[in-house]
């Protein structure tokens, strides 16, 4: 195991002895690279490339001096996290690696790594892939495919399997394959050490490190349902002290922190947690897929979240629910 950020000082950490902390040993292998002359190539007869250009900088994206610069930090971070891992997969003579996000500086130097070493690289679906990702649609595709990218996509579901086979039809490099969620399995094959005693209907939410965690009416369907169902409020693994604590300070001015369960919620396994729930309620996270693998219905309260999951709207599995009512909740529930 291989962290790419920083492991906290006070955390528990499962297995701590084989996880290894890349940050204090990478920057042995940081070298420098002069690439300049690369972006000059990129001018010579690429009509395409200007007009790209000229595109953003005309919409106010980024200064292409600016873009320059941050290119070729982000190409000497990825090459230099390649010799890394290069080191570190001849070290441990892995004959595999897999990654969760492939669309970071670390992970495309694995993926290169991998790719220079001639040896298996995967990224390990985490969430939902499909048409609003911008991580999982490509316009071109290489024949020989992208060397920074991972040979095989696990992914968990068939809407997953079908958007990126799809997209890598025209080549041979990059293959996907459906192997669904591990960590469901495990969990499912070990749920009898836990258990959830609720005498109402658990209603789980997942809430997402954004500006607004939750929008407003939801607060008032919590006060007046809180006599029918078990509100759990599932906080977002990336959620800052900071924004956690203001999370809180929310729920106690809006006077539901003590109606709603928020520390068995965001500790205990998430496949327990939803073998136990009636619904489950977010704007857009990745829980609603892993919903629709327990076979828990959504009600998806964000237009995002709506078109992410449009398939399992068609399905019946997941609910446009961006008009939320206590009826609604009620209807859902109360169907088999």
């Amino acid at each position: 195991m291989v962290e790419n950020q920083k492991l906290p000082a006070k955390k528990i950490i499962y297995k701590k002895e084989r996880v290894l902390d890349a940050t204090s040993i990478f920057p042995v292998f940081f070298k420098r690279y002069h690439i300049a002359s690369e972006w000059k190539l990129l001018f010579k007869d690429n009509k395409g490339f200007k007009e790209f250009l000229h595109d953003i900088e005309k919409n106010g994206v980024i200064d292409r001096n600016i873009l320059n610069i941050n290119l070729q930090k982000k190409i000497n971070h990825v090459k230099s996290w390649s010799n890394f891992f290069r080191w570190l997969i001849k070290k441990t003579e892995a004959k595999m690696v897999a990654g969760i996000c492939y669309y970071s500086n670390a992970m495309y130097g694995l993926n290169l790594a991998a790719h220079q070493l001639n040896i298996k690289s995967a990224d390990m679906q985490h969430g939902a892939q499909g048409n609003m990702h911008i991580a999982y649609n490509f316009n071109k595709i290489p024949d020989n495919g992208y060397n920074i990218l991972p040979k095989y996509f696990w992914v968990w579901d068939f809407e997953s399997k079908n958007h990126l086979e799809n997209i890598f039809k025209s080549q041979n490099f990059h293959k996907v394959v459906l192997k669904g969620n591990p960590w469901f399995n495990f969990i499912k094959e070990n749920s009898s050490k836990l258990s959830i005693r609720e005498n109402k209907p658990l209603i789980l939410i997942s809430v997402q490190p954004l500006r607004e965690i939750l929008n407003t009416n939801i607060y008032e369907i919590i006060r007046s349902t809180a006599n029918m169902y078990a509100w759990w409020i599932r906080l977002h693994p990336r959620m800052s002290k900071t924004e956690t604590a203001n999370f809180i300070s929310e729920l106690k001015f809006n006077q539901v922190y003590d109606k709603i369960n928020i520390k068995e919620a965001s500790n205990l396994p998430l496949p327990i947690i939803l073998q136990n729930a009636k619904l489950h309620i977010s704007k857009y996270s990745g829980t609603i897929s892993e919903a629709a693998m327990m076979q828990v219905p959504s009600l998806i309260i964000d237009e995002i979240g709506t078109k992410t999951y449009d398939n399992l709207i068609e399905k019946g599995i997941a609910y446009n629910g961006l008009n939320l009512t206590s009826a609604l909740i009620e209807k859902i529930i109360s169907e088999k």
